[in-house]
């Protein structure tokens, strides 16, 4: 039979009966640890031949080879090349995305921390869930379950680790949940956006594009040795004109809900509340030090960034 054929053999032989020069060229794996596909090509008297891929080296050698042989021998060689572009990507249906972040956080020394959630729905809760993999929190993913939903908030941090969404397009794309039901999330909290409209930052204040407020909080926490985590609140609106919301936590305090159009304007609009916390009581501090004359003392951490 054709498969138990050594194609490898073969076409060595082929090569030495006609004086042709044969030589193999590795062209690298693709895919994740546990699902990789290697690809060889063979090249004839400087002549490159369709790539043969496989699960090892050595399959995807055998490939080449066979490849080689067929368009030496049946001029193959076009539907070759396309069915080997075909074969050279392993089908992402076949990943365990759980388990494929599990291995990268291993691989990496990171932590992976699933945060699930639920949020209201028209009939009953709807389950969601985002991962923070080390200090990085990707977006929160909705699903008709539990594990659907951390299945797809898994899905989501491959896509963007591995280039396939940057993490803007990933706020964009995944905000919407599954489909129709979180477009009937959305109906459902609307009038929430309203209520909650003179707790929260206008996102078309100029000063969040001029100011980095994460980076403050991130050099604040550094400094007086605290840890801050944002809190996903909520999502308001249509699919088409989304706000969401956001707050930050410093150690066990939370503080006043941003909002935004997107997650990263939520969390800077978020930070810069809390910034402007710190230094309300910074100034407070200050004015305390100097009613017990204590004015010459050091200037406090936060209002030093405020010149």
């Amino acid at each position: 039979m054709m498969a138990t054929k050594n194609y490898v053999a073969e076409l060595n032989e082929y090569a030495q009966r006609n004086r042709l020069k044969l030589k193999y060229e590795y062209l690298g794996s693709d895919g994740p640890d546990h699902n990789k596909v290697f690809s060889q090509k063979a090249i004839i008297d400087g002549k490159d031949y369709p790539k043969g891929v496989g699960k090892t080296k050595k399959d995807a050698k055998l490939k080449a080879a066979e490849n080689a042989l067929r368009c030496l021998l049946d001029g193959k060689c076009q539907d070759l090349t396309e069915n080997a572009a075909e074969a050279s990507t392993p089908a992402e249906t076949d990943i365990n995305f759980i388990c494929w972040l599990n291995e990268y956080g291993q691989r990496n020394r990171l932590t992976i921390k699933p945060m699930e959630t639920t949020r209201p729905g028209p009939n009953n809760a709807i389950p969601w869930c985002s991962f923070m993999v080390g200090d990085k929190e990707y977006p929160a993913v909705s699903g008709k379950t539990a594990r659907e939903a951390k299945e797809e908030a898994a899905k989501l941090v491959y896509d963007i680790i591995n280039g396939n969404k940057t993490t803007d397009t990933a706020d964009e794309n995944y905000s919407d949940g599954s489909g129709q039901q979180s477009e009937d999330l959305s109906e459902n909290v609307f009038d929430l956006c309203t209520t909650t409209k003179n707790l929260t930052v206008n996102s078309k204040d100029p000063s969040l594009v001029e100011t980095n407020y994460i980076g403050l909080i991130n050099d604040y926490c550094q400094r007086e040795n605290c840890s801050y985590t944002f809190v996903d609140e909520k999502i308001c609106g249509t699919p088409d004109k989304r706000q969401f919301f956001y707050k930050l936590r410093i150690n066990n305090k939370q503080y006043p809900v941003g909002k935004g159009k997107s997650i990263k304007e939520a969390k800077q609009s978020a930070a810069r509340q809390a910034w402007f916390v710190l230094q309300e009581q910074s100034s407070k501090e200050d004015a305390k030090d100097r009613n017990v004359g204590n004015g010459q003392n050091e200037m406090p951490t936060v209002s030093r960034y405020f010149k």
